[in-house]
């Protein structure tokens, strides 16, 4: 029992590092929040249903991992439910760092039985040569559990990957242009897949069109609802999302001109980038706070981006502030706000609107900006 139970673990570690998420998936159990935006976003053709509650209060009964094509996908299941009254702790495990690499193929590494592995990434993901060896084993599992057996090959500047390499390539079938993904983990085990550049169609997933419609259907019924999870399709962001990272950002003023860095939900490092770099927060500045909206409320002019660059729009719990964050005012027993101070009279007006619960201040000058 405890044997299936770690192979299960494994499964779910293997298929969260190859598809390189940025984010984990919910605990079977726990409360969420499902959003339905998000949800269609992950075919933007598409145009979503409208939504009778956009942030439906679900709780998680069951996470099912696929693949189709070497892409991964989950299959959550949700039953609308009120939320207790005090949050549970995050069931989810610590995050996992991965370093990886993409190599897109050429017709050549298809066609020849090894591939030229670029300098960057040998240097970034493979283990050092022992003194005097020109050649090391290094063993890869594919998503599916596979493991192919590489013979890293070192001849003068160049380095190939040999060994199975051609069987690799008999089993997955990449077309030109795919890419192939190594992953390097914590524990320094590896990982190899191909990422296609035209998605498989998985026949026993419902039709996008059919499964928002379903979705959006059944949960205005209060039933029980099954959606499609694709890591990095569409959005930056899961659909589905812990109760408590929710209502903690909810619990939060926001206001222009605040300065935010972007939660990373994994430690994931491109083998190009400096080491050190996935510990160097992306930040930013609130450009405007979109009242009424809880899904992809704010609008961040990221560092470093140009003055001509669209913002990014990212939800609340997304970020956090850079500077000590001050709460939502509390209300008075009897309802009513508590009267303000003499200094705070002398300050500009505010406008204050209620939304899902929370009071949510906008200062004066920020009122007509979003």
């Amino acid at each position: 029992m405890a044997a299936a139970a770690a192979d299960a673990q494994q499964d779910i570690r293997r298929w969260v590092a190859c598809a390189v998420a940025l984010d984990r998936l919910p605990a079977v159990g726990s409360e969420v929040y499902y959003f339905a935006q998000g949800h269609a976003e992950q075919w933007p053709s598409i145009a979503a249903p409208q939504a009778a509650n956009p942030m439906l209060a679900c709780r998680v009964t069951s996470i099912q991992l696929f693949t189709a094509g070497e892409e991964p996908y989950a299959r959550i299941s949700l039953v609308p439910a009120n939320h207790s009254l005090h949050p549970a702790a995050d069931m989810r495990p610590n995050p996992d760092s991965f370093l990886y690499f993409p190599k897109p193929l050429a017709q050549a590494d298809i066609q020849r039985s090894y591939l030229a592995v670029p300098k960057v990434c040998v240097n970034a993901l493979f283990p050092e040569i022992e003194v005097g060896s020109d050649t090391q084993v290094i063993d890869m599992s594919g998503l599916d559990g596979d493991t192919y057996h590489f013979q890293h090959k070192v001849s003068g500047r160049k380095n190939d990957l040999k060994g199975d390499w051609a069987r690799f390539i008999a089993n997955k079938r990449p077309d030109f242009g795919d890419t192939v993904l190594f992953v390097r983990r914590s524990d320094l085990s590896f990982l190899i897949e191909v990422r296609r550049q035209q998605p498989v169609v998985d026949h026993g997933v419902q039709q996008p069109v059919e499964e928002l419609e379903q979705s959006s259907h059944l949960a205005a019924q209060g039933a029980a609802f099954t959606v499609t999870y694709y890591p990095g399709r569409g959005s930056d962001s899961p659909f589905v999302v812990p109760r408590g990272a929710v209502d903690e950002a909810m619990g939060k003023q926001w206001e222009s001109g605040m300065d935010v860095r972007v939660r990373p939900s994994d430690l994931v490092l491109h083998a190009e980038q400096p080491q050190g770099a996935a510990f160097q927060p992306t930040t930013g500045t609130i450009r405007a706070v979109t009242t009424g909206l809880v899904w992809r409320n704010l609008q961040i002019d990221l560092d470093g981006s140009s003055s001509s660059s669209p913002s990014a729009t990212k939800s609340m719990w997304q970020v956090e502030s850079v500077r000590p964050h001050p709460p939502l005012p509390k209300r008075t027993k009897t309802g009513r706000d508590p009267e303000p101070s003499r200094d705070d009279q002398s300050k500009e007006p505010v406008k204050k609107l209620r939304l899902m619960g929370f009071d949510i201040i906008k200062a004066k000058e920020d009122i007509g900006t979003s």
